[in-house]
């Protein structure tokens, strides 16, 4: 399993937008991550959309974190960039199990494990990764 470059780069913006506090323009949020900024707006609509990222229009406008950085999670900007975090297949709502035992599948109970500690490592407060 492996992020999804837009997923890095998301992460990176709303760090840079946690440690700067104040709005910035995507020209200079761009700029501090060193990618196209045409690139970075595609990454501002899916976390618009998720209500992670806010915006101020006009001359002083620019972006903003939506929410508190001390509550904000790093799990929640790769929830909101990524299709699926589920490790297996199985997992997925719809528990689609190509050997049709998920009720008694021993591997899955391994899976969940591993899921919920993958989830438990990147449930941390942005302002976290900013402190550090």
């Amino acid at each position: 399993m492996q992020l999804k470059t837009a997923t890095d780069y998301a992460i990176s913006a709303v760090v840079c937008l946690a440690a700067n506090g104040n709005s910035m323009c995507s020209v200079d949020i761009a700029e501090k991550m060193g990618i196209p900024p045409k690139y970075l707006i595609n990454i501002i609509v899916t976390l618009r959309e998720h209500k992670i990222i806010a915006s101020i229009k006009g001359a002083v406008g620019g972006y903003y974190l939506a929410r508190d950085p001390r509550e904000l999670t790093l799990w929640a900007v790769i929830k909101a960039m990524e299709p699926t975090m589920f490790i297996n297949r199985c997992m997925e709502e719809d528990k689609l199990c190509s050997h049709n035992c998920v009720a008694v599948c021993p591997t899955r109970q391994v899976y969940l494990k591993a899921q919920r500690a993958l989830e438990e490592h990147l449930n941390i407060p942005v302002a976290d990764i900013v402190e550090d």
